[in-house]
């Protein structure tokens, strides 16, 4: 096979693998134009970003949920309302999301004005992304985007995204009113079983004993003289004076004070916050 041969071959199989890798990561990002990471600034050098989306792609096939970036210089190009407006054009028109309830968690970056959207939609990422984990979410980033770490800061984003799934997963979401798990109602029952029924009858049960075992020295006597001591009987009159009492009082909680926790969701079925870095 002579040279001009060889390259021709070459030139083909490489367009075949071109296509195959870009049909690939197609599939991976649910479909869509977009792949997971986006950035129109150029914040992210081509390893970063790649690090990324391969990150973001594992963690959609994990837990069939899409968790995206988009990095615009200014979203008042692509939009005349908010960068809420922003998020929900883009997730809508660009068919972000994965499986048929479109489940994702996009975050979007305008640079120029320093603003940030954190949007979620679908049953999966609107069950672990609450109301409080998404501002928790949020800590785990914005400090970096505060000092321009950018790779840090989505970094963070990705690994504590995946940290959430999983634990929604197991049923036990980040959420205001939880300690990362929940106790089952049975367990807990009988804990309150154990503290307020058995242990106060176990100390009842044993100081009734001593009682009786000390009762088991008296003989019963024939006369009265038996029952009084060498002594003799003193009478005296005792009274009783009242000073003061105890009272304690237990708050019983309305309504409004019960734990509320969730997710607020729209019309549209996306729930998210948004603010400045």
């Amino acid at each position: 096979m002579d040279m001009k041969k060889r390259f021709v071959l070459a030139m083909i199989l490489c367009i075949a693998l071109c296509l195959a890798f870009g049909g690939a990561a197609y599939a991976s990002s649910g479909g869509n134009s977009l792949g997971y990471v986006n950035d129109a600034v150029g914040l992210l050098s081509l390893e970063e970003q790649q690090e990324l989306e391969t990150s973001a792609a594992q963690l959609a096939e994990r837990y069939g949920c899409g968790v995206y970036v988009i990095i615009v210089d200014d979203y008042t190009d692509y939009t005349n309302g908010s960068t809420r407006d922003f998020a929900k054009e883009t997730y809508i028109n660009y068919d972000l999301g994965v499986g048929e309830d479109k489940n994702g968690i996009l975050l979007v970056l305008s640079i120029s004005d320093r603003d940030y959207y954190l949007l979620t939609k679908g049953d999966i990422a609107n069950a672990a992304f609450t109301d409080y984990g998404q501002e928790q979410l949020t800590q785990e980033f914005l400090d970096d985007f505060r000092y321009d770490n950018w790779f840090a800061g989505f970094r963070d984003y990705m690994s504590t995204a995946g940290q959430y799934l999983e634990v929604a997963e197991n049923g036990t979401p980040v959420d205001e009113y939880s300690d990362g798990g929940e106790i089952d109602p049975a367990v807990s029952a009988g804990v309150n079983i154990l503290f307020i029924v058995v242990i106060p009858c176990l100390i009842s049960l044993a100081v009734c004993g001593i009682f009786a075992a000390q009762m088991k020295t008296a003989r019963r006597q024939t006369g009265a003289r038996g029952y009084i001591s060498h002594g003799g009987v003193d009478m005296r009159v005792t009274q009783d004076q009242f000073l003061y009492h105890t009272e304690t009082r237990q708050h019983i909680p309305d309504k409004s004070d019960a734990p509320s926790g969730g997710t607020t969701v729209d019309s549209q079925g996306f729930s998210g916050r948004g603010g400045k870095f």
